[in-house]
């Protein structure tokens, strides 16, 4: 069995919380990015994969035993990330809001949510939706700019490593 962890003292609020708005989303936290240049979509799914494997937060589940309710960690398993295709901006706003107010299960499972946006000319992002259980606007903005850093890595590497393919 996992080790089962007490929750913060934030988090027991925000479990209140919860418990009175249950099948809601008042406690989702997040958005979208759009990238401005041409996304290697599989790159990107790779990127919020990593994320995900290196950060604890992610995946904290949650349970009740004896009437409380405490988190784990649970092991990572990586996911193919869905693609919608969007057309605009105007687009991908309405869909960013219809994610937003999609409500989480909070027991036992994810509390995190990603979809990769693509729009008509190659470029594209990814909406980004937590519990607050996990997040909050702080680790939001950490989030976006540790994803990035990642995704520009291996974008990078892909290139390093695309030119000696062309010689074998």
């Amino acid at each position: 069995m996992k080790e089962l962890l007490p929750l913060t003292e934030q988090q027991k609020n925000i479990w209140n919380t919860e418990m009175f708005y249950s099948n809601t989303a008042i406690n989702n936290v997040g958005g979208y990015l759009c990238i401005e240049e041409k996304v290697d979509f599989k790159l990107l799914n790779e990127a919020l994969n990593l994320y995900v494997k290196y950060t604890d937060s992610c995946r904290f589940h949650f349970i009740s035993k004896d009437s409380q309710v405490f988190q784990y960690i649970s092991d990572f398993s990586k996911s193919d990330i869905d693609i919608i295709d969007v057309k605009n901006k105007n687009e991908a706003d309405k869909l960013g809001v219809k994610l937003l107010n999609e409500p989480f299960n909070v027991y036992d499972s994810n509390l995190f949510r990603f979809t990769i946006l693509r729009f008509p000319n190659g470029k594209g992002g990814f909406s980004a939706i937590f519990h607050h259980l996990i997040s909050d606007a702080w680790s939001m903005g950490m989030f976006i700019s540790r994803v990035i850093e990642i995704y520009s890595s291996l974008v990078k590497r892909k290139k390093r490593f695309s030119r000696f393919s062309k010689i074998f």
